[in-house]
C-alpha cells in the first residue's frame, strides 16, 4: 500500500519577504507546513502576496513572463516617487528594485547566503527586478535630464536565482504554482470601465479636445529627433521599390484617441491593480448596467 507524506514531510514555504512590489515597501511573514488562510479587508494586499508567490515561482505575472513583459508598474509608487524626489534634490539614491524572496523549509540545492540576511543556512529562492549594470551610465543620465517620474523600465532585467547563486527556470523548481483567478479579463475589464467613463461622463467638447490632445502627442512623437533618425534609417534599408517605409502614429480612425487611454486608480493601471478594486469596479459596471437595464425595461 502506498504511503503518502504527511505534512511534516512535505517541504513548503516557510517565510516571504517582498521589497518593493506592488503595494508593500516591505513585507515579511512567515507560513506553516499545514494550511495558511490570509484574512483582511479589500486592498491590503491579500490577492498581492499570492502573485508574488506565483511570480516567484513560475516567473510568471498576469499570465505572462515578467521577464519579457517588464513594467515599471509592478514597483511601489511610493519608492518610485521618493526615488524622483530624491533625485530632484540633487541627491544621488539607489534606484528603486524588486524583490520576492522564498524561504523553504528545507531544501540542500537551494541553501546559501543570497537573501536578503546573507544567512548561509537559509534555503529558497529570489526574484528580483534590478538595474542593468551594463545600462547604469545611460540610466543616471536619462533620469536627471529628463523631466520623467516614471522609471525608465528598458534598464532593468530580471535576476532569478536560488540563494546559493544558481540560475533558474520553472521546472527546476520543486515547488509548482496554480494561481487560480475567475474572475474577468482584466483586460475587458479596464475596457469596460473607460467606455462606461466616456460614453457617460464626456461631452461631445470633452471629445474633441481629447482627440486634438492626442493628435498633438502623436505629431510630437513623430517630429521627435529619435523617431526621425530611425525613419531615415528604415527608409535607406527598408524602401520597397520606390516607396518610403516609416514608422507613424495610427490616424486611421477618429476614434483611435479612445484605444489610446485606459482607467488608472491611485495613478494604477486598473489591470494591474488589487483585485479588491477591481471588484468594487466591477459592482459599480454591474450596478450600472443593472440600472440601464431597468430603464429600458421601463420603457
Amino acid at each position: 500500500m502506498k504511503q503518502w507524506a504527511s505534512y511534516e514531510d512535505t517541504m513548503y514555504i516557510k517565510r516571504i519577504k517582498i521589497h518593493n512590489f506592488k503595494r508593500f515597501r516591505d513585507f515579511d511573514r512567515e507560513f506553516n507546513s499545514r494550511l495558511n488562510i490570509l484574512v483582511g479587508d479589500n486592498e491590503v494586499g491579500k490577492s498581492t502576496i499570492l502573485e508574488a508567490i506565483h511570480l516567484a515561482l513560475t516567473g510568471l505575472f498576469c499570465g505572462r513572463y515578467l521577464k519579457s513583459d517588464l513594467t515599471h508598474y509592478i514597483f511601489n509608487r511610493d519608492a518610485i516617487d521618493e526615488y524622483f524626489a530624491s533625485v530632484m534634490a540633487g541627491e544621488y539614491p539607489l534606484p528603486p528594485f524588486v524583490s520576492i524572496e522564498l524561504w523553504f523549509d528545507d531544501y540542500p540545492n537551494f541553501v546559501g547566503n543570497t537573501n536578503s540576511e546573507s544567512d548561509l543556512k537559509a534555503s529558497g529562492i529570489t526574484y528580483s527586478v534590478l538595474l542593468n549594470e551594463d545600462f547604469k551610465d545611460d540610466f543616471e543620465q536619462y533620469v536627471r535630464t529628463t523631466d520623467v517620474n516614471m522609471l525608465p523600465i528598458e534598464y532593468y532585467n530580471v535576476v532569478w536565482q536560488s540563494f546559493g547563486r544558481e540560475p533558474l527556470i520553472s521546472r527546476k523548481i520543486p515547488l509548482k504554482s496554480f494561481l487560480i483567478d475567475n474572475s474577468t479579463s482584466v483586460g475587458n475589464l479596464s475596457n469596460s470601465y473607460v467606455s462606461h467613463l466616456l460614453n457617460n461622463l464626456l461631452s461631445d467638447e470633452d471629445r474633441v479636445k481629447l482627440a486634438h490632445v492626442h493628435r498633438e502627442c502623436q505629431h510630437y512623437i513623430e517630429g521627435h529627433e529619435h523617431v526621425k533618425a530611425l525613419n531615415k534609417r528604415l527608409n535607406d534599408r527598408g524602401k520597397l521599390e520606390d516607396r518610403n517605409v516609416t514608422l507613424s502614429s495610427d490616424y486611421s480612425s477618429t476614434r483611435t484617441w479612445e484605444s489610446a487611454l485606459i482607467a488608472n486608480i491611485n495613478r494604477v493601471p486598473l489591470h494591474f491593480a488589487g483585485k479588491g478594486c477591481q471588484i468594487i469596479v466591477k459592482t459599480k459596471l454591474s450596478l450600472i448596467n443593472l440600472s440601464f437595464a431597468s430603464t429600458d425595461f421601463q420603457r
